[in-house]
């Protein structure tokens, strides 16, 4: 039976080793099925949530 909190989508960042590319997963949240993926253009490093590039500039540092 499907519970209110399953209601909605799970996003997810997917990498494709073969194509060396990246995805966003958009995952049905009730059953953990994938509904759709989009290309994100290249590779997205795995600690991309820890990246710092100050003013924008073309230096960028990973958060421990």
């Amino acid at each position: 039976e499907e519970q209110e909190e399953d209601r909605g989508a799970l996003l997810c960042v997917l990498y494709n080793a073969t194509a060396d590319e990246s995805y966003l997963g958009i995952f049905n949240a009730s059953n953990l099925e994938l509904m759709d993926s989009v290309p994100l253009g290249g590779v997205l490093p795995f600690h991309a949530h820890g990246i710092v590039c100050p003013g924008g500039g073309t230096r960028c540092f990973s958060n421990p």
